[in-house]
């Protein structure tokens, strides 16, 4: 089963894009919860936290916080609106189990 072609490089790519480290993707979890905190806490002072917010508060690349607030949507703790023009302006609210779970 293991293909010795699988790690070679293919034409125009540089063998270092196969020799690398792997690229490990962060899991939904290890990024929801800090962002799960930081819409209750936006949401127990009655301020409305946007994508772009936690872009630059948390210091990650939209990639790693749309992973996360996927996980959190899929969980049902967490709602986007609807985006006026700009998905980075979506505002963040907690659902019900959200903030059931939130603010217990």
């Amino acid at each position: 089963m293991n293909n010795p072609k699988l790690n070679v490089p293919s034409p125009g790519r540089r063998a270092s894009d196969v020799d690398g480290d792997p690229i490990t993707a962060p899991t939904g979890q290890t990024i929801s919860n800090p962002i799960f905190h930081l819409i209750g806490e936006a949401e127990a002072t009655d301020k409305t936290l946007t994508v772009w917010d936690l872009r630059k508060v948390l210091d990650l690349p939209l990639q790693e916080i749309f992973v996360g607030l996927r996980a959190l949507e899929f969980e049902r703790l967490v709602n986007r609106g609807t985006p006026s023009q700009d998905t980075l302006s979506t505002p963040l609210s907690l659902t019900d189990k959200g903030r059931e779970l939130y603010f217990g």
